[in-house]
């Protein structure tokens, strides 16, 4: 069965990806596009985090956001999590996903 590694940012995807490929694997690397540790978190909403992050620039958030999930909720491959409790960005990542995807037959690594 196939793995479909979920990071929690962009650079842990980047590192995440690289040390895949290094091990010899070819499984896909999903990269979370938000920044949970600060801003409005509650209830979640794309169009609002897009708003909040507003920065004038050709960068479709909400976009990013509705496709991550809708690939993780389609998703057919064991999904695994990676993520670090010492950082709160990512901490903040993997609250929001337990929040929205309950106990599901997910393997999460700190």
């Amino acid at each position: 069965m196939k793995t479909l590694h979920i990071a929690p940012g962009y650079s842990a995807g980047g590192t995440l990806k690289v040390a895949i490929r290094e091990a010899g694997r070819t499984d896909e690397v999903l990269r979370w596009p938000d920044d949970l540790n600060c801003g409005p978190i509650d209830p979640g909403d794309p169009e609002q985090r897009a708003a909040w992050w507003d920065w004038g620039e050709d960068w479709d958030l909400a976009a990013e956001l509705l496709a991550f999930w809708e690939r993780v909720t389609g998703a057919e491959e064991r999904l695994v999590v990676w993520f670090s409790r010492h950082a709160a960005t990512e901490l903040a990542f993997f609250l929001a996903w337990a929040d929205r995807m309950g106990t599901g037959p997910t393997t999460s690594s700190m």
